[in-house]
Parts: C-alpha cells; structure tokens; sequence
C-alpha cells in the first residue's frame, strides 16, 4: 500500500484569517498570576514557499487583535507590537506520516486597563517574541480546532524601557476555531 499523501500547502498571496479562543497566564511585578480567557483572531499573508529545510511557506502575521475581560486587571489587549519579526512565522511538513506544523513567532503589546499600582493603562511588550506552535495539522488553514501552545515563558518590558521587566506571560493556549482564507 502506498504511503498517504503528504497535506497540501496552502498557496502563496491569499490573507488568512484565524479566529481564536483560549486562555493565558499573566503575572505582573512578581504578585500572583492572573488567568485570562482570550478571544479575537490573528491575521497573515502567506508569503513564500520556504527555500530551505522542510517543504513549507513562510507567513507574514498582519494582525493581531486578542482580548479578555478580567476582574483584576479590566480589559486586556494583545495587539501585534512589530510585523517585520513576523517573517519568523511558517506553515511546514513535520513527522511522519508527514502533517503541517505552523510556528508563529511575533511581537506582541500587552494594554492592562487597570494595572496593580499604576493609575491608567499600562503597554507592555514582550522583550522576545512569543513562539505558538500547533503540530499535526490536516491542512492549512485548519478547518477543524486546532490548537496553539506558547513555547516558554516571555517576559513583558514597558514600551521604551526594554531592560526593565515587569511582567511575564507564562502561559498562552489558544484553540482556532474558525479559518477565513482559501482552501
């Protein structure tokens, strides 16, 4: 019996857009962590096909637009901080039988309404991108929950003051549950 086909790749130039649920781990000045359930979508071009390692494309993320509403902190927003890491971010064969591995890795800006300690909100970045990976996909983009867990912890900086760390997001999982996009 022949071995299954490999996934098709999705093509070149269409924006995809996956809309998101899921939850997150945030500690701010060393206190407790504050558990959050995020929602809202990530947007991204496909690019190119990889040139080297394993076949795959390269995604640029264009968007990023996730938000909770949390008793301690007020509203949360996670929004898309700097596109030009977004490079980092691909679609790629991975295992065998050979699935879709999709890597995303970009700059995020955290906005707390309420911060501990501060008056107003408070900007936060994250000091190196935070890296979400989702292994053995079908297809991309997903049309069935696919799910996206945060690599390692990332450390949260004020904007301006990247040597001072504030924060950490300790955890992110995110579930798509929607896929807007070719295929």
């Amino acid at each position: 019996m022949a071995p299954p086909a490999p996934p098709d790749l999705p093509p070149v130039g269409p924006e995809l857009t996956l809309s998101l649920r899921g939850s997150a781990a945030l500690r701010l000045d060393a206190g407790s962590a504050v558990e959050l359930d995020l929602s809202g979508t990530i947007r991204m071009t496909v690019e190119e096909r990889l040139r080297y390692g394993p076949a795959g494309v390269r995604l640029r993320i264009s968007g990023v637009d996730l938000a909770a509403a949390s008793d301690v902190l007020g509203t949360v927003r996670m929004s898309l901080a700097d596109d030009d890491v977004a490079m980092l971010s691909r679609v790629e064969l991975a295992g065998d039988p050979p699935l879709l591995r999709h890597v995303m890795a970009f700059e995020v800006t955290l906005t707390i309404e309420r911060p501990p300690a501060v008056a107003g909100p408070l900007d936060l970045t994250s000091a190196q991108p935070p890296t979400l990976v989702c292994v053995g996909l079908e297809r991309f983009p997903p049309r069935r929950a696919a799910s996206y867990e945060l690599q390692r912890p990332v450390e949260l900086t004020p904007e301006g003051a990247l040597d001072e760390v504030v924060g950490e997001l300790l955890a992110l999982s995110l579930t798509s549950n929607r896929a807007r996009g070719p295929g």
